[in-house]
C-alpha cells in the first residue's frame, strides 16, 4: 500500500537521528536522485556571502547587560579577547 506522506512529518522522520538518518523516498525519484540528494548532497550549493564593515549597531539592552561585566576565568584567553574587543565595539557605537 502507497501513502502520501506530509511534508511536516516527512522533515520529522528524517531530523530524528535517535538511533539513525532515516529518509523518505517519493514514487517520482530515481535511486541516482537519491544518491546524489541524500549521500553525495549534490543538491547543496554553496556561495560567497557579502558582509558590510560596518554592520555592528549598538544594542541598548546588550549594552546595558554587559557593560560592566568582566569575563569569568573559566574561559580561555582567546574568549577573553573577544569579550574585551565587543565590549570595546559597543563603547564606539555608543
Amino acid at each position: 500500500t502507497k501513502y502520501k506522506v506530509s511534508d511536516s512529518l516527512k522533515y520529522r522522520i528524517e531530523n530524528d537521528t535517535f538511533s539513525s538518518r532515516k529518509i523518505i523516498i517519493e514514487d517520482n525519484i530515481t535511486e541516482k536522485e537519491i544518491i546524489n540528494d541524500h549521500i553525495l548532497n549534490n543538491d547543496l550549493s554553496f556561495g560567497k556571502v557579502k558582509i558590510k564593515s560596518n554592520q555592528f549597531k549598538h544594542n541598548d539592552l546588550i549594552w546595558k547587560f554587559i557593560k560592566d561585566k568582566e569575563p569569568k576565568k573559566k574561559i580561555t584567553e582567546e574568549d577573553k579577547r573577544n569579550f574585551v574587543k565587543i565590549v570595546e565595539k559597543l563603547k564606539e557605537a555608543k
